[in-house]
């Protein structure tokens, strides 16, 4: 990838963007776990409902009581922290996305004639709004759902070993298989989301060329041949 007048590698193109949007995926990162906090609290606050309730004195139901508040209130938490972390997180990445696309057209803008030339119109167009698109996709959901991920699993670990370290290494024995299964299927869908931006560069070649040149398939009315060689594609 190109910067200003440098290439880069796209560990430094992506780093580069965390870094100058930093604050607002560290905030973003607090809310994620501030979420994550409050719905580790739920089902704990749940269990000593429940056990409140074995309880047939009056002190047990006044606990009760006291818990089902504590429930409302940490789910109205999350609720809203939640919110506010896909607000911060999303907003972000739409903002990088934003950033890319202009520092995109500047670049584009000020390449020779000669690069054109050289270039499919497909591919340029391609990348300049599938594959920025997705830069939103890496810096909005991947980056929530890494965060979340990551937070809940140790949390649950954590909370797991506590409770009962025996059943949570019987419970953890099947992942090594899982995490084989997962890359496979990560390195097939990697594979065919090649395979799909490439025809959607071709795809996006063929609608430029057909548009600009409509004028000339109605005055010489190929518009079947327009057709036979769109569906070619």
């Amino acid at each position: 990838m190109q910067q200003g007048a440098r290439y880069i590698s796209t560990r430094q193109f992506i780093r580069h963007y965390f870094r100058r949007y930093r604050r607002a995926f560290l905030l973003g990162g607090v809310l994620i776990i501030g979420t994550n906090v409050f719905g580790l609290a739920i089902p704990w606050l749940l269990k000593l409902s429940i056990e409140a309730l074995n309880r047939v004195e009056a002190a047990g139901m006044n606990q009760v009581g006291v818990y089902a508040l504590l429930l409302a209130g940490a789910a109205l938490a999350q609720m809203g922290i939640r919110i506010a972390s896909r607000l911060v997180i999303f907003g972000a990445g739409r903002d990088i996305e934003l950033d890319v696309r202009n520092e995109l057209l500047d670049h584009l803008a000020s390449l020779p004639p000669e690069y054109y030339s050289g270039q499919s119109t497909g591919d340029i167009v391609s990348r300049a709004s599938n594959d920025v698109g997705n830069l939103r996709l890496l810096y909005g959901p991947a980056v929530l759902n890494v965060v979340n991920t990551t937070f809940t699993v140790i949390s649950a670990l954590a909370v797991m070993m506590f409770i009962d370290w025996r059943l949570t290494l019987l419970s953890l024995a099947p992942i090594p298989l899982v995490l084989v299964a997962i890359r496979k299927v990560a390195q097939a869908l990697s594979r065919q989301f090649f395979e799909v931006q490439q025809y959607l560069g071709r795809l996006s070649g063929h609608i430029s060329e057909s548009l600009s040149g409509i004028l000339v398939v109605k005055a010489f009315a190929r518009e079947d041949w327009a057709r036979s060689s769109f569906d070619a594609v």
